[in-house]
């Protein structure tokens, strides 16, 4: 049996979901299957051919993993007895190019190999073996074990038939689905539409894109014979007919009659002799590509409106029942949104006076979305703006536009509420300014009772006065609270005499005027905030002021107890009376030798706080003196660290120095850079657990120099090294050996970098701590500057 007859025996056998499944030995004996045997062993070759032969299968052989897989495209085998060690091309990789191949990797694979370890075993399941079978060969062993894989294949393969009927089932419920929905969604268009040319437009498309037609078109007919396509959708590459009109020759009279009773025409073949297809008319449509059509009218009360035509010109088409019910429903459904846009048309006509009223309605509409879209902008510049005179000369433009008034004016009261002064106006050209003008409030005081109240009104103006005359107008006051000593002014506009203020442009009036306060009050917040801030600046510089002062004033006697504890040190390890005895080898433990180191070193720690502290302030305060001098690093540095040097043999530290060679001459401030080097070695020092090592490296790139300062066997956690150069900050619980300091030495490091035009970073990872320190080799002309 060949390999089609086998799968189409095999189909045959699996549609049937009551067929029974088959055995090994059903399989021997109902179907020949071919297997591939692959080995380069002339041997195994014969002996697996006879053993197979004898129980009927279909043998091919291949010497060589090319060999098989140029036989593999010839023809698929049902399984492959395929060997793991073969030269050139071994099993494995036969294997996984097979399984990488979409036509074959289903087919099942049985390694064949002397090997009995288990990682081979491993190795031949992960390249997509399904079983193996060892040497030398059992001939029950190998027909039992390809018989079980055959068996697995076959029940494979049958239910990958079974999942491709159910994907054919679910393109056709797909299908129709898509079918219901796209006719639903052309239903509401129709319902919900009265316009006809979008529902045409709607539905042709609609039913091209669903019946995947070449044309779709609707033709409307006239009383006079004549007829037009009034919609189209078609592929390009075919003509357009859209808009065409055509004579009554192509739709006899004798149609009318036919179509009006229902019929519908299916044409699936324009050329192939149709009755109720002229050879003129065949010639005539074939101007257009029409290869088949189909045609159903469309009926208005009875009455033939036109008809609902499908061309395809491609080639010819069988027509589907199916198609040709939903393209009858949807005829139906044009006649109605006809209906509804005839009856539309004739709503429209006796309804005039409903037109004015939403004209009128709209146009009120469109006043309140201007007012609101002007309420917007005030508010808009009374959030983003702290200037009360450009937001209230922008209120009384803005309110005068939007009312059509002639003059918008907002009069401020004065503190004591006893004068009214125009301070902001907008005036149409030809109309008296008064900006500016004063009001007594008690010469209109009944007026002004009123605004108190909180109350805005109109009133009109016809006798001259200190108010325009001839004016209708609208007062609102600007109160910011509601008692009367809360308001802050009043908000006047001005139209001619006939007119008139709506209840929506008071409301307006009186929204802009609680903007109005709104803007005055941040006005004056703004000011009070200013003075505080100018307070606060002041209090600050009075600070700096008592630190410097403070400083200077420790220095001095802190600087003497340091000097007499000093003397004291002398004379105790000079003298030979009593202080002798304190500082003998007997009295190493004398309270008031150990009192006089401890004096020292405080008065130490305190003057060294106090430098710093004179020097952070100085660096702020930008009088820092810098004194660039050149010095040469490779003999600098050493000397300058040989103090931490004996320090690091003492705490049992190694502290390595490496200076890159050809290191440039440096033109730096030598104490500043002192100070830096210094901080950075003591904190490195103090922090190095005994047994870790200090690096000191030094080496330039283009115009900068680079000091690296390294220790090991600490870390610090990245939210505390983001703080590292604040000033007076030391990290929590982080101290092991509980060293002191004033918490000002990183930071000044910092101040004085930058204050050098450079930078410094801290990094801390792996049980490591880095700074890296980056100046200008020479900054001569950067210290000028300060």
């Amino acid at each position: 049996m060949n390999d089609r007859s086998f799968s189409h025996s095999l189909s045959t056998l699996l549609y049937d979901p009551g067929a029974p499944m088959l055995t090994t030995a059903d399989l021997k004996m109902k179907l020949k299957f071919s297997i591939l045997i692959v080995d380069d062993q002339p041997d195994n070759l014969r002996t697996l051919s006879a053993i197979l032969r004898d129980e009927r299968y279909t043998v091919r052989q291949a010497i060589s993993g090319q060999v098989a897989l140029d036989a593999v495209q010839v023809s698929l085998p049902d399984l492959i007895l395929l060997d793991i060690r073969m030269p050139e091309m071994d099993g494995y990789e036969v294997c996984s190019i097979l399984k990488a191949n979409p036509e074959t990797c289903h087919i099942p694979v049985i390694f064949l190999s002397a090997l009995n370890d288990v990682n081979d075993k491993v190795k031949a399941f992960t390249a997509g073996a399904v079983d193996y079978i060892t040497k030398p060969f059992q001939a029950e062993e190998v027909l039992i074990r390809i018989g079980h894989q055959l068996t697995i294949q076959q029940q494979q393969q049958q239910l990958r038939n079974q999942n491709q009927r159910l994907q054919e089932a679910g393109e056709i419920l797909q299908f129709q689905a898509e079918q219901e929905r796209v006719m639903g969604t052309i239903i509401q268009r129709i319902r919900e539409s009265l316009d006809k040319k979008n529902v045409f437009d709607t539905t042709v498309s609609a039913i091209q894109h669903l019946l995947r037609a070449d044309r779709v078109l609707i033709y409307q007919l006239f009383p006079n014979g004549t007829g037009k396509v009034v919609a189209e959708s078609v592929l390009s590459g075919f003509p357009s007919i859209l808009g065409m009109v055509f004579p009554e020759e192509v739709f006899p009279s004798a149609y009318y009659e036919l179509y009006e009773h229902g019929r519908i025409c299916i044409i699936n073949d324009v050329h192939n002799g149709y009755a109720d297809i002229t050879p003129c008319l065949v010639e005539f449509i074939d101007q257009w590509a029409v290869q088949a059509k189909l045609v159903v009218p469309i009926l208005l009360n009875g009455v033939l409106w036109g008809l609902l035509i499908i061309h395809q010109c491609g080639s010819p088409r069988a027509w589907l029942s199916s198609e040709v019910s939903l393209l009858s429903q949807l005829a139906g459904q044009i006649a109605i949104a006809i209906q509804q846009a005839e009856l539309y048309q004739e709503i429209q006509s006796f309804n005039l006076n409903l037109e004015q009223e939403v004209s009128a309605r709209t146009a009120e509409l469109r006043q309140a979305l201007s007012f609101q879209a002007m309420l917007k902008r005030i508010s808009d510049k009374v959030r983003d703006s702290l200037d009360s005179q450009q937001i209230l000369q922008s209120v009384v433009e803005e309110l005068a536009i939007a009312l059509d008034a002639t003059a918008c004016d907002a009069a401020l009261h004065s503190p004591d509420h006893r004068t009214s002064t125009i301070s902001y106006q907008y005036v149409q050209p030809g109309v008296e300014a008064t900006q500016g003008q004063q009001t007594q409030i008690q010469d209109a005081s009944e007026l002004y009772a009123q605004l108190h109240q909180g109350h805005s009104f109109a009133f009109c103006q016809l006798e001259s006065g200190s108010i325009r005359k001839h004016s209708a107008i609208l007062v609102c006051p600007i109160v910011d609270g509601q008692s009367e000593s809360d308001m802050m002014g009043d908000l006047w506009v001005f139209k001619p005499a006939a007119a008139s203020y709506s209840e929506m442009e008071m409301h307006l009036v009186e929204q802009v005027a609680n903007q109005c306060a709104i803007a005055l009050r941040q006005a004056q917040l703004y000011e009070a905030v200013q003075t505080q801030l100018q307070e606060q600046q002041r209090l600050n510089q009075l600070k700096d002021d008592f630190l410097s002062t403070i400083s200077h004033e420790l220095r001095t006697p802190i600087a003497s107890i340091r000097m007499i504890a000093r003397l004291l040190m002398s004379i105790t390890h000079q003298g030979e009376s009593f202080v002798q005895k304190m500082v003998s080898p007997e009295a190493q433990n004398n309270k008031a030798a150990q009192y006089l180191k401890v004096l020292q070193d405080e008065a130490e720690r305190e003057l060294t706080l106090i430098e710093d502290l004179l020097s952070l302030q100085h660096i702020e305060a930008g009088v820092y003196a810098l004194d660039p001098t050149p010095i040469s690093l490779q003999d600098w540095l050493p000397h300058m660290i040989e103090t931490f040097e004996i320090r690091a043999q003492e705490q049992q530290q190694t502290l390595k120095l490496t200076i890159a060679p050809n290191f440039p001459g440096l033109e730096v401030d030598l104490p500043s850079l002192s100070r830096i080097v210094t901080e950075l070695l003591n904190n490195a020092c103090k922090y190095t657990p005994p047994g870790e090592a200090i690096f000191v490296r030094a080496f330039a790139q283009a115009d900068q120099f680079f000091l690296q300062i390294e220790n090991m066997g600490t870390e610090i956690a990245p939210e505390e090294l983001l703080r590292i150069f604040d000033k007076f900050y030391r990290i929590p619980n982080n101290d092991p050996w509980k060293h002191g300091g004033t918490g000002l030495g990183l930071a000044l490091v910092k101040k004085l970098v930058e204050h050098m035009g450079g930078t410094i970073t801290a990094k801390s990872s792996d049980n490591t701590m880095q700074f890296v320190v980056q100046c200008p080799i020479s900054s001569k002309g950067l210290y000028q500057q300060f």
